[in-house]
């Protein structure tokens, strides 16, 4: 799955929201009322400290730390996580995470993949997809988005277009004019698109609002006509 925003939109706040949920088996902002037994999540951050901020939004959501397993940045082995290697794959194999994060993902892709390239994202992810299937894992990578003014969906993916057309699941977040935050559902491989969400951050913890039938799309074109960009503000 891909979580695709502009920087400032809560990106961070939503997937830590997320893994929380699952964590704790008590929903996420997604499905509030999907509840479930708790889950072992994963993730690997290059933007944020684990102790000083991620740990701090986990618990702000109610996560259930015992089931969180994750290295600091800082740890001599963090650049061992690499997607493929083999070392990942036995944290992976080891504890069996129900999702395992990666933010931003480019962080976690060979140093020589060139993302504009055509198929060079394919060959990147392809472990991903392996690893889904042999250990029962969802992958979530975070992404950032491009900076193309009116551009909606698929052409909000930064720098590559594999990335859309290798995931199976899409959610792209943004702003409203009324300054709330949404995240769309704009790709869905195995079923239905979900209602897009509408929720607001209050002291770190996305709040659930409504959901809607607007889109990503529908978003982006009120915000052009209203001579301004989505998703820019802190």
């Amino acid at each position: 799955k891909i979580l695709a925003a502009s920087g400032g939109v809560g990106k961070g706040t939503v997937w830590t929201s997320i893994a929380a949920g699952i964590s704790s088996g008590k929903g996420t902002i997604l499905n509030p009322q999907e509840t479930g037994e708790p889950r072992r999540v994963m993730f690997f951050s290059a933007e944020d400290t684990v102790e000083e901020v991620i740990k701090k939004r986990l618990r702000k959501n109610g996560a259930i730390m015992s089931n969180i397993v994750t290295l600091d940045m800082a740890d001599d082995r963090f650049p061992r996580i690499r997607i493929g290697s083999r070392f990942f794959e036995q944290l992976i194999d080891r504890y069996r995470p129900a999702l395992c994060v990666l933010d931003p993902f480019q962080s976690f892709i060979d140093p020589a993949a060139k993302m504009s390239e055509r198929n060079q994202m394919r060959k990147a992810l392809a472990p991903l997809q392996k690893w889904a299937t042999k250990y029962g894992c969802t992958f979530l990578v975070v992404m950032h988005c491009n900076k193309m003014t009116g551009a909606y969906g698929k052409a909000r993916i930064s720098d590559s277009a594999d990335m859309w057309d290798i995931s199976r699941s899409v959610l792209m977040m943004g702003e409203t004019e009324e300054k709330q935050r949404y995240i769309s559902h704009e790709k869905s491989n195995y079923g239905r698109l979900s209602k897009t969400v509408i929720f607001d951050i209050v002291d770190g913890v996305p709040v659930y609002k409504e959901k809607t039938d607007l889109k990503d799309r529908d978003y982006i074109q009120l915000a052009s006509k209203a001579g301004r960009e989505t998703g820019t503000s802190n």
